[in-house]
């Protein structure tokens, strides 16, 4: 099977694993101011398995997301699934940290297609799972604003599989 995984072992020390491209990298594999032209971002992401004891725990249980992170002050939107067990999910609304609750639901695997769309015009964003929109537009940056994409993960014994990453432009 195609894709990264991305996993680290129980013992690690760290909160999250974040993959986030730089800047720089973004304008030079992209040019001509490529970060504040990104209309979306998507990522197809399994979770493979993960530690049990990460369920009960206070540093947020099992979970993933995917966000838009300014370039400039670290402001974010985004995507986060939390594995409950290993057949269902809660997914919540991710804006600067604080995390609002949209849906609980049963699931035969944790598969899910993550999307964050931009309006170029009004910087506003809309979430979606699984081609479902999530929430009505959502205020986020300036319509000019550089933005990263950014993928994470709970750090110490999860372990996800990223089959596709998309990043669009304008």
């Amino acid at each position: 099977e195609g894709g990264y995984q991305l996993e680290t072992d129980s013992s690690s020390t760290g909160d999250n694993i974040r993959i986030v491209p730089s800047l720089e990298f973004i304008e030079a594999s992209y040019g001509n101011n490529a970060a504040s032209r990104i209309t979306s971002i998507s990522a197809d992401i399994s979770l493979l398995t993960f530690n049990p004891s990460l369920l009960d725990d206070e540093q947020g249980g099992v979970y993933f997301s995917l966000s838009m992170e300014s370039a400039t002050d670290g402001n974010n939107i985004g995507i986060q699934v939390n594995a409950l067990n290993s057949t269902s999910i809660t997914v919540f609304d991710l804006q600067n940290g604080v995390l609002i609750p949209l849906r609980t639901r049963s699931v035969g695997s944790i598969v899910a297609r993550l999307r964050i769309d931009r309006n170029i015009e009004t910087g506003e964003v809309l979430l979606f799972l699984n081609d479902e929109q999530l929430t009505s537009a959502n205020e986020f940056l300036t319509s000019n604003a550089a933005i990263l994409p950014v993928l994470t993960v709970r750090d110490g014994g999860v372990i996800i599989r990223i089959t596709d990453w998309r990043i669009t432009l304008r």
